[in-house]
């Protein structure tokens, strides 16, 4: 699904910057600077989806959800609860980063 978000995201006008391959948790913190979000991929252990990742400070992660379906949330956990989500992938999933201009 992940290869469907960065023209969905072009297709509205935003500028994005598109990352596969193993992307550090230092480089995605990097990307979010300037009001910059970013999609990732993510597994909680009971299945992959992607969310929105807008801030990484003080040791929490801001996190936009699109579950519950039809309804979205948005929350924030402890970094090391968003790694070990994030490392399920063993830092080889996509990052779109949607820099904000």
């Amino acid at each position: 699904m992940m290869e469907y978000i960065p023209k969905a995201i072009e297709n509205l006008g935003l500028d994005i910057n598109t990352t596969s391959g193993k992307v550090s948790y230092e480089q995605l913190k990097t990307g979010l600077e300037n009001g910059n979000s970013a999609v990732v991929s993510v597994n909680d252990g009971q299945g992959a989806h992607s969310v929105i990742i807008d801030r990484i400070e003080n040791g929490q992660v801001t996190v936009r959800d699109p579950l519950p379906i039809g309804e979205g949330s948005s929350y924030t956990i402890p970094t090391s609860e968003f790694e070990t989500a994030w490392g399920r992938f063993n830092g080889q999933g996509k990052v779109v980063i949607i820099t904000n201009k």
